[in-house]
């Protein structure tokens, strides 16, 4: 594992290193202090011949995005915040699944290491209670000389934000500490991400997408009495029926009119 820049804190890559069992994910690793955005590292990094597997992690963000445009916001050496790169070896069934197996794996990495009882919302951004702890960016671009990049970034509240965001920000996340009451250990959680995460992509590779999507829905937070989703330029809302990570959401209209929206559509908004 190549090692770039660890100081004094529970995330090192070092400690990283011990607890990583994984054949290619991670084993590549550069921790910064600060950058503007863990996935545009990895992009300037692949760019200057980084190999697929690297992972980028810093203990602060000075541009982080979200999905939809969205910002993420942190408080420096608090938040787990990471990319990951990789090529992939087909295009339809891994951007299919990626979404699914990346909050597949971090939900089951914050079970295993912090107990805090974490589920999912469409397609992976992961709730306790209701509050957000932590969001998955994944983005994809084409590189000369080594094909289709898909970079998976990932943002998580872990030490106590509370106080600290902006209002209407604070209102909506949470984070690890805060709920199980104790310290984390950040390092031991990115090496349970990144090894649930190469166990999710093989299952990926094997094109087991029934067996990925009934594993999200296990973890799958309950839907609200009421949802309003966007399809292309269009808002639906209703009564959630039924959601399929492979068939879509199932609503049902207040003119009585039963609507399926297909996953790559699917924006829920509430």
């Amino acid at each position: 594992m190549s090692r770039d820049g660890a100081g004094a804190s529970d995330l090192t890559a070092e400690a990283v290193s011990l607890h990583l069992r994984t054949q290619r994910l991670g084993q590549a690793l550069v921790l910064l202090e600060e950058t503007d955005s863990t996935n545009d590292e990895v992009w300037r990094r692949v760019q200057a011949g980084a190999p697929p597997g690297l992972v980028v992690v810093a203990r602060h963000q000075t541009a982080g995005r979200g999905r939809q445009g969205r910002s993420w916001i942190d408080r420096p050496d608090r938040s787990l915040l990471c990319s990951i790169a990789l090529r992939p070896e087909s295009e339809r069934y891994w951007m299919a699944g990626l979404p699914l197996a990346a909050g597949i794996a971090a939900c089951d990495a914050v079970r295993e290491i912090s107990g805090s009882p974490v589920q999912l919302k469409w397609p992976n951004d992961l709730l306790i209670e209701g509050r957000k702890l932590a969001g998955i960016l994944i983005e994809a671009k084409s590189l000369e000389g080594f094909g289709r990049l898909v970079i998976v970034g990932i943002g998580m509240n872990v030490g106590a934000i509370e106080g600290e965001l902006p209002a209407e920000v604070g209102r909506r996340a949470v984070s690890l500490e805060a709920v199980g009451g104790r310290a984390v250990d950040r390092s031991k959680l990115l090496a349970a991400i990144l090894i649930g995460f190469e166990r999710e992509l093989v299952r990926i590779a094997a094109d087991e997408r029934r067996a990925i999507a009934d594993r999200w829905l296990e973890r799958a937070a309950p839907l609200p009495e009421r949802v309003i989703v966007r399809r292309g330029k269009e808002t639906l809302e209703g009564r959630p029926i039924r959601l399929d990570p492979l068939e879509g959401i199932t609503i049902a209209q207040e003119n009585g009119e039963i609507v399926t929206v297909p996953p790559p559509e699917i924006e829920l908004l509430d």
